[in-house]
């Protein structure tokens, strides 16, 4: 990975992809200086010819990944776009298939562990400022310990080391017993606190180095990651320590940095495009337009090929909006 440090001691990460893309071919593979007789069964993201480009990496890159489907498309257009994640430093190569060709790729389990970890901890984060959603994974056992338990992640059963995993046990009487100490039988903020210090802790991978500040008055400590995947969880835990929020987006669904003035949308804003907001308009126009000819809620969902619960969002926060510009004009 590649920065430049700008005037302002602010830096710019860049990276690399292959210039023609990405493919999954079928395994075994080996990792290149890997005991020979260690195959690997799983399917391989490898690029298409070696000619690469670099690019500039884009901030709060990791919304987008953390809320990426981890199958095989989805993947591969986010490689195409981004690169490989850059765990596999050494290359693999195919020794039924290319034995003597040492390639660039990733395999699809690696892919989809990094996913899940990371969408688990901006969960976790989120749900840390809303308590009652904890208490679906955060489970005391007794009084004797607590737990993350995740139904939707059995999948990921077989992840590698460090990668969460469902009935996880945070702390107990017999692990981490100073840790267990410190919590209160039937709390979830501290339990889920410190699991998602520890999930990001194994998962952060960043040299550091001390910069200027913008005003060039102070020095900041800041990391210098050395793969786009070390990138991705570098900015997560910036946006943590920084205490930043996130939301989907109202229209598209996709997760939006939301946070105070200077450090991405507005604490009120529910759009995270213009376009977006201007979808949003049209939607309550429309919707408005078929109400007057009695149509039902579930079908006007439907006319428009949205979700009746998005719908519903979508027409409430119209009226908030409207509401709130009334009471302006009153203060006024």
């Amino acid at each position: 990975m590649s920065y430049q440090q700008t005037e302002w001691g602010q830096l710019r990460f860049g990276w690399r992809r292959a210039k023609s893309g990405y493919e999954w071919r079928d395994g075994p593979f080996q990792e290149f200086g890997v005991n020979p007789t260690e195959l690997q069964q799983d399917r391989v993201l490898v690029a298409i010819g070696e000619p690469v480009e670099e690019y500039q990496l884009s901030a709060n890159l990791f919304l987008a990944f953390s809320s990426l489907h981890p199958d095989e498309e989805s993947i591969r257009a986010f490689a195409d776009e981004w690169g490989l994640l850059g765990r596999y430093t050494g290359g693999i190569f195919f020794p039924k298939i290319t034995p003597g060709k040492v390639m660039t790729g990733e395999p699809f389990k690696l892919w989809r562990d990094e996913i899940h970890a990371m969408a688990r901890a901006q969960w976790l984060w989120e749900s840390i400022k809303n308590e009652p959603e904890l208490k679906d994974h955060i489970k005391w056992k007794g009084a004797d310990a607590v737990l993350y338990e995740d139904e939707d992640s059995l999948e990921f059963e077989e992840a590698g080391v460090r990668t969460p995993r469902p009935g996880t046990t945070i702390a107990s009487r017999e692990t981490n017993p100073d840790v267990f100490a410190t919590f209160k039988p039937g709390d979830l903020i501290r339990p889920a606190r410190h699991y998602l210090q520890g999930l990001v802790r194994d998962h952060l991978i960043a040299p550091l180095r001390l910069v200027w500040t913008h005003d060039r008055k102070h020095m900041s400590l800041i990391g210098l990651p050395d793969s786009l995947i070390d990138y991705l969880w570098f900015e997560l835990a910036r946006s943590i320590a920084d205490y930043r929020s996130f939301r989907p987006c109202l229209v598209c669904r996709q997760t939006m940095l939301v946070a105070a003035e200077g450090k991405g949308y507005r604490s009120k804003r529910l759009t995270c495009s213009d376009a977006c907001r201007t979808k949003a308009h049209d939607i309550r126009v429309k919707a408005a337009a078929f109400r007057k000819k009695q149509r039902s809620h579930e079908k006007i969902a439907e006319q428009l090929n949205i979700d009746p619960e998005q719908l519903t969002k979508i027409m409430d926060a119209g009226q908030k909006s409207m509401t709130g510009r009334k009471r302006g004009s009153i203060r006024k």
